[in-house]
């Protein structure tokens, strides 16, 4: 997990204040502040000028925090999904050889990479936190895993060929 980025300053900051902006920076979302609510009661002892200046900080470390969280946690699922994706491919390619099998099957091998690469993509340019969205790219995956169980059988059988597949940008249009 990440550090927080360190805020120091040339400004004497009362510790109040400091360690207002390192919990709200806290890596461990439990470590943090569960609401600007209380915040506001951990400083309110201060006099009105220190406590509107310390809120202010306050607030924009939890809304960096916010923008931070969201920007983390949708990069890594999608560029997970595209390593899967492409390393997916070499083992069916590895398999596609050790079999035998028809070299039709590793322009589609080629084509089911690219196509999965694509869904990953959109997921990466849509929002991941709305369910419909989320879901639809989650069905997306399983008609990828479908096509390749129904690849990977037509590998180990005698004059397998990709014809009797369905086209793997068909996973696309879910």
């Amino acid at each position: 997990m990440r550090r927080p980025p360190s805020f120091a300053s040339e400004l004497p900051l009362p510790r109040v204040v400091v360690r207002a902006v390192a919990r709200g920076l806290a890596p461990a979302p439990e470590a943090r502040y569960p609401s600007v609510d209380v915040l506001r009661v951990e400083l309110e002892g201060w006099p009105r000028r220190r406590r509107i200046w310390a809120l202010s900080i306050g607030a924009l470390a939890l809304a960096a925090l916010v923008a931070r969280a969201t920007r983390y946690e949708k990069t890594p699922l999608n560029r997970l999904c595209r390593g899967e994706s492409r390393q997916d491919g070499a083992v069916l390619n590895e398999r596609r050889r050790a079999t035998g099998a028809a070299g039709e099957l590793e322009s589609y091998v080629r084509r089911w990479v690219t196509a999965r690469v694509g869904a990953c993509e959109d997921a990466d340019a849509t929002d991941a936190t709305d369910p419909i969205t989320h879901a639809r790219y989650l069905d997306r995956l399983r008609c990828f895993d479908d096509l390749r169980r129904r690849l990977e059988a037509a590998m180990t059988t005698p004059f397998g060929s990709a014809g009797e597949l369905p086209v793997p940008e068909s996973c696309l249009a879910r």
